[in-house]
């Protein structure tokens, strides 16, 4: 009787040992989504969330991202919740220039200093004002014919060394013992 009255106990606990994993799988289905509402994660342009649990590539919460908002060739605007075509303004800056990849000569059609035929400009920031990265503003306030070594424009640059002395540029003659590099090669009084 004893035996058997153990053999019921020992089985007795097993099936309260099933109860506790079932109670542990209902643990996980209780995160689970009900609603599509639970799984928007208030984001617009990577698609409105699913609630789909079975779905094949849904998260832990039963979750799916659904379908992109916009086109493939269209630019999801998160700040305002729309799709908008690029070439739909087509003069995005105001600068009077469609941009390059809507058929314009607008280089760059987010900043308005920047377009086909602007005058090109010495300058800190080395700006390319006139889309053409050869030139690079034309700066000579010495007047001795040669531009300004501090206008650069992506790469390429004045060959004047000092833009403030006219006895100083390219191919000068140097004066020996001033310590002036006249000739602008890198090298003081090197002819001497």
């Amino acid at each position: 009787m004893k035996a058997i009255a153990l053999l019921l106990s020992c089985l007795g606990l097993v099936a309260c040992g099933d109860d506790d994993m079932s109670a542990d799988a209902g643990d996980i289905d209780a995160n689970l989504c009900s609603a599509s509402v639970e799984c928007d994660d208030g984001f617009f342009c990577n698609g409105r969330e699913e609630c789909d649990p079975g779905a094949i590539g849904a998260n832990a919460m039963g979750c799916l991202r659904g379908p992109d908002p916009c086109a493939a060739t269209d630019v999801c605007m998160e700040a305002t919740d729309e799709c908008r075509d690029p070439c739909g303004t087509l003069d995005r800056d105001g600068d009077g220039q469609n941009s390059l990849d809507c058929g314009g000569l607008d280089c760059d059609d987010d900043d308005a200093r920047r377009f086909n035929g602007n005058p090109e400009v010495c300058d800190a920031l080395n700006v390319d004002e006139d889309c053409d990265p050869t030139t690079f503003g034309e700066k000579d306030s010495d007047g001795d014919g040669f531009l300004d070594a501090a206008c650069c424009n992506m790469g390429t640059c004045g060959n004047d060394c000092d833009d403030s002395e006219a006895g100083t540029f390219p191919g000068a003659e140097e004066i020996c013992g001033n310590e002036i590099d006249e000739n602008c090669n890198g090298s003081v009084d090197d002819e001497c």
